[in-house]
């Protein structure tokens, strides 16, 4: 029994051949593999962000509805700060863009 290493010389040439493509096909199906995984992953991530600028951006919204309906009713600025969480400056920018569109 022969108890060297095979090495490229002892292949057909043929046979070698086909393994080297199997090799590179083999490499070139996981490479598109791992991408199309990755944007699958990013395509994911981008939704959960969307979504949570959306929630975010339809909450701003609201606030700056109360907010306004607030100032309509005459309420006081200090108590619509406390009651909103927003700073006085924030309000007063508000109701700024309130008496611009009168």
């Amino acid at each position: 029994m022969n108890s060297r290493p095979m090495t490229e010389n002892d292949f057909n040439p043929d046979v070698l051949n086909d393994i080297k493509n199997s090799i590179d096909w083999a490499e070139e199906k996981g490479h598109m593999s791992g991408k199309q995984e990755g944007l699958i992953e990013g395509e994911k991530r981008g939704i959960i962000k969307g979504r949570q600028e959306g929630l975010i951006e339809g909450e701003k919204r609201g606030l700056i509805k109360a907010v306004r309906s607030l100032l309509l009713s005459g309420m006081d600025i200090e108590f619509i700060a406390k009651a909103t969480e927003l700073s006085i400056d924030e309000i007063n920018k508000i109701k700024d863009e309130l008496q611009a569109n009168d």
